[in-house]
């Protein structure tokens, strides 16, 4: 079932005999203007040739809000993504294109698709995920004043694309919205897809560090939030990320355990000297 957080009519991977690009003919007329658009998508792209025609199509054709996609293919491995990509950024104005020669990993690709962005906000979306058409158009409607980081809920889907769960705030059962987003942010990752971060807010902070690839999103949101940045859910499921069986490995899997403990532990440490420099949290934590 598609469901309320699918983008309708997205192009599959065509037949063999097809030519693989003519869903790039298919596209609506790139947006151009000399002003810089409302929010850059960033796409980072290792691979997954059969699924990035739906996630950029998903990505350029938004509604009520302009935008550019930035795409990073990291060194992918599959012949049909570079030429594909090559194809894709030559007809378009409003999609920048950095091929990397070798593989850097997440979170340098992150880094060079903001760094080469113009939006006043960066979205994140994996090259195998969707966004539904208004997906932005519901984020930057709802945003508050001051707000640096966005987030909404997702729908998870399975290689299919048949829908597994709606995840709400980061879609875990025993943390729910209160308000406390920096607390629960130290539990797990409630700022997850879709993230909407202020372009100047990332790369001040010195956007992704890539030590903590795997978990590299969520040390961010903490990192930010301690920083003092301003969070805000978005109750609206508008992406829909793909779960693929089987597809971490035991040892990335343990990798990322370990990286998580990290993590918590160290902004559980840095909130902790926090409390005890300041005297009125000092005070407040001994009441």
């Amino acid at each position: 079932a598609r469901g309320p957080g699918a983008s309708p009519l997205l192009p599959a991977w065509p037949e063999p005999d097809a030519d693989p690009h003519a869903w790039i003919a298919g596209l609506p007329p790139a947006q151009v203007s000399p002003t810089p658009p409302d929010v850059s998508i960033i796409i980072p792209v290792f691979n997954h040739a059969d699924r990035l025609p739906a996630c950029i199509t998903s990505a350029l054709t938004q509604t009520a809000v302009s935008v550019e996609a930035v795409i990073v293919d990291d060194c992918s491995t599959d012949s049909r993504i570079a030429p594909m990509l090559a194809a894709l950024a030559q007809a378009r104005p409003d999609v920048t294109l950095i091929a990397n020669r070798e593989n850097l990993g997440i979170s340098q690709a992150q880094n060079l698709a903001a760094a080469a962005s113009r939006g006043r906000f960066l979205a994140f979306l994996d090259c195998d995920d969707t966004l539904a058409a208004d997906a932005l158009m519901q984020v930057l409607a709802r945003l508050r004043p001051g707000v640096g980081y966005a987030f909404t809920d997702r729908i998870d889907v399975d290689a299919d694309g048949a829908e597994l769960r709606k995840a709400v705030y980061g879609g875990y059962p025993e943390i729910r919205p209160g308000g406390a987003i920096g607390d629960d942010l130290l539990d797990g990752m409630v700022a997850s897809h879709l993230k909407v971060i202020e372009r100047s807010t990332y790369l001040e902070a010195g956007g992704c560090d890539p030590a903590f690839d795997g978990v590299q999103d969520w040390e961010l949101a903490l990192r930010l939030h301690d920083r003092g940045v301003a969070f805000q859910h978005v109750p609206a499921a508008v992406y829909r990320h793909t779960i693929h069986a089987a597809s971490v490995t035991s040892s990335s899997a343990v990798r990322q355990f370990w990286l998580s403990n990290v993590v918590r532990r160290r902004h559980a440490t840095l909130r902790a000297r926090h409390r005890l420099s300041d005297p009125t949290a000092r005070a407040q934590a001994l009441d």
